[in-house]
């Protein structure tokens, strides 16, 4: 692969807050000589943190195989910041990185979009030319399983929540109707699919949120009463 000709890395900042000054109390540098960069960071049992991320060129800090052109990158500090491991997560093709998700067994789940047939460490052929990709790792980064979840459209992640604790939601923003591994038709020209699966990637519920023309669902949270609200884009009258 052709070298960047500038390092381009991405930055761990802790921040204390005291009197509206914010101060920078800590900093570590993480990257490749390439266009890198983490998307979110998780704690782990130990204290330590998972930083989540992408990554397309090797050096020191990269000392994983490159799959494709652009790869899932997992970081793996200690409650020190020093790196006990890091892993990369791709096919042949592009992988970008969108959501981190702590389960309640302690695994995690990767969660963006691949543009990647079945290879490298990618089991999963899809189901069009960009799906949603989810791997599951545990905290060593053995990847447990990967599933791909999309229409034979263009699909796109949004954000995931734990609802209980043997299951998920995971939010796909889509264009496409009852295709793929989506039963549901669509609504408009583009809809949040809502999907509930349990900590092993299966479906068990599914539904489709928007209007007649354009809806896009962004992030998820849940409200003290066990509702959950959603954060969403609409060019869709009622």
């Amino acid at each position: 692969m052709r070298p960047c000709s500038a390092q381009m890395t991405r930055v761990f900042l802790q921040l204390h807050l005291h009197s509206q000054n914010f101060s920078i109390t800590e900093q570590q540098h993480w990257g490749t000589t390439g266009p890198d960069g983490f998307t979110n960071v998780e704690r782990t049992s130990d204290g330590g943190y998972l930083l989540f991320g992408n990554a397309a060129y090797l050096n020191n800090t990269l000392s994983d195989t490159l799959y494709g052109s652009m790869d899932y990158w997992v970081i793996r500090l200690d409650s020190n910041k020093n790196i006990l491991w890091n892993k990369t997560y791709g096919g042949s093709s592009t992988e970008t990185a969108a959501n981190l998700l702590k389960l309640s067994n302690g695994n995690f789940l990767l969660i963006g979009n691949s543009y990647s047939p079945a290879s490298g460490r990618k089991t999963d052929p899809g189901y069009g030319n960009i799906d949603v990709w989810v791997v599951c790792i545990n905290e060593y980064g053995d990847q447990l399983w990967d599933k791909c979840y999309g229409t034979t459209s263009p699909d796109n992640p949004g954000s995931a929540i734990n609802i209980s604790e043997n299951r998920f939601a995971m939010i796909v923003n889509t264009i496409g109707g009852a295709t793929g591994n989506k039963t549901l038709p669509s609504k408009g020209d583009s809809d949040g699919w809502i999907i509930e699966l349990d900590t092993l990637g299966t479906i068990l519920n599914e539904h489709v949120i928007g209007g007649d023309s354009t809806d896009f669902l962004g992030n998820i949270q849940r409200l003290n009463n066990g509702h959950y609200l959603f954060l969403c884009n609409s060019r869709s009258g009622v």
